[in-house]
This record gives structure tokens, C-alpha cells and sequence, in this order.
């Protein structure tokens, strides 16, 4: 037996971003998925360091923009100019 799992997913844009009145640009979060009536935004980073403040603060933006209750975070850590395996890195947010 096989269990069907209805998931969609989106590309959407925020549209133009102010500050003090002053154009800034644009906000693309990399993913939203659709799981039935919740949504969840993906956002994918290649840093070589850890994830920061600065990253978690960028999906908490989207998520507050779009309405969206939980984040996940993902880092495909880079293993920098020693040779390596990529490391990866995961944090879920919540508002």
C-alpha cells in the first residue's frame, strides 16, 4: 500500500523592499512549500562558516512578510580551500 502525499510548492517574490523611503531592493525567498493548509519557507545557503544571525533573521523576515509560521534553514556548508566533505546544517524557526 502506498500513502499519497498532496505537496506543492512556490517561487514567490515580495516585491520591492523600502528603508526610511529609500528603495533597497528586491526579497525572493528560495522555496515555499505548500504541506495542505500550512506553508513552510526553505532557505538554502553555501557558506563556508557557520549559520548566524544575519541568515536566521532573513528567513524571519519572509516568514513575518508571507504570514508563514515555520522555516527551515539549510547550509550546505563549503569545506573551504582544504579538500573535504560538505557539511550540512539545518535549523527550523518558528514564529
Amino acid at each position: 500500500m502506498t500513502a499519497q502525499c498532496k505537496l506543492g510548492f512556490a517561487l514567490p517574490r515580495l516585491g520591492m523592499k523600502k528603508y526610511k523611503d529609500h528603495y533597497v531592493g528586491e526579497g525572493y525567498p528560495d522555496l515555499v512549500v505548500h504541506l495542505g493548509n500550512e506553508k513552510l519557507i526553505v532557505e538554502l545557503k553555501a557558506i563556508s562558516g557557520e549559520l548566524g544571525a544575519s541568515e536566521e533573521q532573513q528567513l524571519r523576515n519572509y516568514m513575518t512578510i508571507l504570514n508563514v509560521k515555520r522555516g527551515l534553514l539549510i547550509n550546505f556548508q563549503q569545506p573551504g580551500r582544504k579538500q573535504g566533505k560538505t557539511k550540512l546544517d539545518m535549523r527550523e524557526l518558528a514564529l
